[in-house]
């Protein structure tokens, strides 16, 4: 599983809670992959989560292999796949983000436990 864009592979299965900021935005690691074989590594997103939209910034690229320089681009690359994941809001769905994501996401975003608006 994961999404694939511009030849990279972004684990989103394997995401994994990183720490909450005081504004109410928290951060997880991703794995992310080019299938080329030129990356591979975590990247740091810090995730900002409302009933209005979601936005998600890459904080930090990290290679697996200690002192192999990431490659041109893959930042702006795993950028615009964080763009397209955002606006499909796909954090905190229960199939696929660990349930710290899940529970946060569904606090941010005012939902109750099934899914719907608490207005509504």
């Amino acid at each position: 599983m994961g999404l694939r864009k511009d030849g990279l592979t972004l684990g989103c299965e394997n995401c994994a809670f990183a720490g909450a900021a005081d504004d109410g935005a928290f951060e997880v690691r991703v794995p992310v992959a080019d299938q080329a074989g030129a990356f591979s590594g975590d990247a740091r997103i810090r995730c900002e989560v409302s009933l209005h939209g979601h936005q998600l910034t890459l904080v930090s690229l990290q290679q697996m292999q200690a002192g192999t320089p990431i490659p041109t681009r893959t930042s702006e690359r795993v950028q615009g796949m964080l763009d397209q994941v955002a606006g499909y809001r796909v954090c905190g769905n229960e199939h696929v983000c660990p349930s710290e994501v899940v529970d946060r996401c569904r606090r941010l975003e005012g939902r109750r436990r099934d899914g719907c608006d608490p207005d509504v």
